[in-house]
């Protein structure tokens, strides 16, 4: 039985050597939190009075450099977001508004909220800062509403304007015009030609002139049209209330047309 107790005392030594050693070599290396459960080890009861009054010491002195955070999640208006869950370096943070003992380094902090977009954010740790208070903004939950999502209407047929019709029509009268008045002159000029030049008749001269004159206007008159027509067509949408007027005249001397109403 004595055997017994001083081998399980014996284990009991050398684990309490082995913890206050690796107690050492871990708060040398910065890495606090394993130094402080290792010097917890070794500070207990069953371990002998020197090693444990040295532990004890060694963790009260670590306790004071132990840098602590405390994660507060807040709303774009700064209120506090108590819907929040936050992790650091992957480690979730299980109480809210408790400062969490930290190695001193670089730490990564996630904080996620339902409904709004996950924040990443890094902050720097640094020995002996304890309880520091770090604000994590979340945005705003995106809009999903009914009108924001929906997609936008196709566009409706293309309108023709009216004085489009208009012009085109009045294209093909002039261009009517300008054939039967370009073919009479001709075949009155092929017959004074053939007749009586050039002692012909003064007054049928000048009604041959005028007929050529007028197909010429015609002709103008005629590509004029066709191409406001076409520059109507292409380029301007009029409203179903467009209202126009197109008036197109023809006379010995040439010809005129006129666009009016509203526009």
């Amino acid at each position: 039985m004595t055997a017994l107790v001083g081998t399980a005392r014996a284990g009991d030594v050398d684990s309490c050597i082995d913890a206050s050693e690796a107690g050492q070599v871990a708060r040398d290396k910065g890495q606090f939190r394993a130094s402080k459960a290792r010097f917890q080890a070794c500070a207990r009861e069953a371990c002998p009075g020197e090693i444990r009054k040295d532990c004890a010491a060694w963790l009260e002195a670590l306790e004071r450099r132990m840098p602590s955070l405390v994660v507060r999640a807040l709303d774009a208006e700064g209120r506090e977001v108590l819907d929040a869950s936050v992790t650091i370096d992957g480690a979730e943070v299980a109480g809210r508004g408790i400062a969490v003992e930290l190695d001193p380094g670089d730490r990564r902090l996630h904080v996620t909220s339902p409904g709004r977009p996950p924040v990443d954010q890094t902050v720097r740790v640094v020995e002996g800062e304890r309880a520091r208070v770090v604000e994590v903004r979340l945005p705003a939950a995106p809009v999903t509403s009914a009108s924001a999502s929906a997609a936008p209407p196709p566009p409706g047929p293309r309108r023709v304007p009216v004085a489009s019709y208009a012009l085109g029509g009045a294209a093909l009268l002039a261009a009517g015009g300008y054939l039967y008045f370009g073919l009479h002159a001709k075949r009155e000029v092929d017959d004074m030609r053939a007749t009586c030049a050039p002692s012909c008749d003064a007054d049928r001269v000048d009604a041959a002139r005028r007929e050529r004159n007028v197909a010429t206007a015609l002709f103008v008159l005629s590509a004029a049209s066709l191409g406001g027509a076409l520059a109507l067509a292409l380029g301007h949408d009029a409203p179903a209330t467009t209202s126009r007027r197109i008036t197109v005249g023809a006379t010995p001397r040439g010809a005129s047309a006129a666009i009016g109403g509203s526009f």
